[in-house]
């Protein structure tokens, strides 16, 4: 699970917030919605599909870089720019989001977590069994 949520979700992660401040009070899972800047410093962006969330590559250090390590052999020669991250996660808490995230770094998908920890912070979380998880936190674009 190497640098899980470094590329596009930390760079797999899968989150787009509004761009406000948030209501006095406790973060909203709403409030993940817009594009946040990952450890690597690739933008993901956020944003509602459906009821759910999803997440997208939006920008990259290297736009050209490819899927190589997907694990469908199909999937290779597409670029990492423009993927889903993320897709159909469900909120489960009134800060959270779950679902699958899916990381280039290594090709797989995980089981993640979302979790707006302020306007302008959330922390991305992937597992593998829900018991072996690493973190890592994005810091709001726009």
């Amino acid at each position: 699970m190497k640098n899980l949520v470094q590329t596009g979700l930390g760079g797999l992660c899968l989150v787009a917030i509004l761009g406000m401040a948030p209501a006095a009070g406790a973060a909203t899972a709403e409030q993940a919605l817009g594009v946040w800047l990952t450890k690597s410093g690739s933008h993901v962006k956020f944003y509602k599909c459906g009821t759910k969330l999803c997440g997208k590559i939006i920008k990259r250090k290297n736009p050209g870089e490819l899927d190589s390590k997907n694990k469908n052999p199909k999937l290779r020669s597409r670029k990492i720019l423009g993927i889903n991250l993320m897709y159909g996660l469900k909120k489960d808490r009134a800060n959270r989001w779950a679902g699958r995230l899916y990381n280039p770094e290594d090709g797989k998908i995980y089981t993640g977590f979302v979790t707006v920890i302020s306007a302008n912070k959330v922390r991305m979380e992937g597992c593998v069994a829900r018991i072996f998880c690493k973190s890592q936190s994005w810091s709001r674009v726009r």
